[in-house]
């Protein structure tokens, strides 16, 4: 199975103890109107140029001049090295608390096909989320946050101590049945994530 993008992300501690995955509210630079600097002469499309110095600043331009980039990447929110995943990690964490940096590995959920982790290293397992925005997961918000019944019951039982799937093997089934059950999600792309706590 090809990877289509690989890189990393900084993840807060997730809100549901038990779920580990993607849609937690990772730190992306994002705009924020009440924060910008009204004065500043912006360079698009970086949303540093928009912020007066300090730490937020600071991040979001090295997250800016160090996201993955190439052919399938599109923008994506993903740093592209782990070194400087570090240095935002540094720069944050005094300002909105802990960190995780979070390797993923990246797939279209449409071809997946079967894949294991290997064992060396913190292996959060697979998630189904959105490749941005929100990062909206079906599993956090099928098994967790709007439980179905049909789901739980078929699927709850082989998710991981963090929530996710161990192996890909059961992920078009469940998407399936999730879009089933959430009606708005019916045109929604999904993607699977592999995700490995890196610290």
């Amino acid at each position: 199975m090809e990877v289509s993008l690989k890189g990393y992300l900084l993840l807060p501690p997730s809100p549901v103890r038990s779920y580990r995955g993607v849609d937690r509210n990772p730190f992306v630079p994002t705009l924020v109107e009440e924060e910008i600097d009204l004065d500043a002469k912006p360079v698009e499309p970086y949303i540093w140029t928009f912020y007066p110095p300090g730490w937020k600043r600071d991040a979001f331009r090295l997250y800016e001049e160090n996201r993955v980039s190439g052919e399938n990447s599109n923008h994506l929110d993903l740093i592209r090295d782990e070194d400087v995943a570090r240095r935002i990690k540094e720069i944050i964490e005094p300002c909105v608390g802990f960190h995780e940096i979070v390797a993923c590995q990246i797939w279209d959920a449409r071809e997946v096909k079967s894949h294991e982790f290997g064992s060396n290293t913190t292996l959060f397992g697979f998630d189904v989320a959105y490749l941005g925005g929100d990062f909206y997961s079906a599993i956090f918000n099928g098994l967790f946050v709007n439980p179905s019944r049909t789901l739980l019951l078929r699927y709850k039982s082989i998710l991981n101590e963090y929530g996710l799937f161990p192996k890909i093997d059961p992920i078009p089934e469940y998407l399936r049945e999730f879009k089933q059950e959430t009606l708005s999600e019916q045109s929604s792309n999904f993607y699977v994530w592999e995700l490995e706590l890196v610290s």
